[in-house]
């Protein structure tokens, strides 16, 4: 087996649990940081006493890229909340900065459509 085949194999057999999305917005007058995390359950999955996903299900590359730009999305947009209420970015930008996340994700999101990354 050569290595393309190799990459083609394993690529084909990959699968993501979860998806983890941090941001920070730095000014002059601060810095504010917000970590997201998100685990792949399945609609009948339940959460133990501790707290984990007793069972859960697995995403393909291509779905655990629209999960990544879903979660990544809001943490972006929650971190620049977090500066709006730390004083630390204006209302104005805020507003500005979360209309133009909204466009180039879900241009992300649509481009994972057209072509095939997996």
């Amino acid at each position: 087996m050569d290595l393309r085949q190799v990459i083609q194999s394993i690529s084909h057999r990959l699968k993501v649990t979860g998806v983890l999305c941090g941001r920070s917005v730095k000014t002059d007058r601060g810095e504010i940081f917000v970590a997201f995390q998100a685990d792949c359950l399945s609609p009948e999955s339940s959460m133990s006493e501790e707290g984990s996903p007793e069972s859960g299900v697995s995403f393909s590359v291509k779905e655990s890229r629209v999960a990544a730009y879903l979660l990544a999305l809001q943490t972006d947009i929650a971190a620049h909340e977090h500066a709006l209420a730390s004083g630390l970015i204006s209302q104005q930008f805020c507003k500005d900065t979360v209309s133009s996340l909204k466009t180039r994700y879900s241009a992300l999101i649509s481009n994972e459509f057209e072509g095939d990354h997996e």
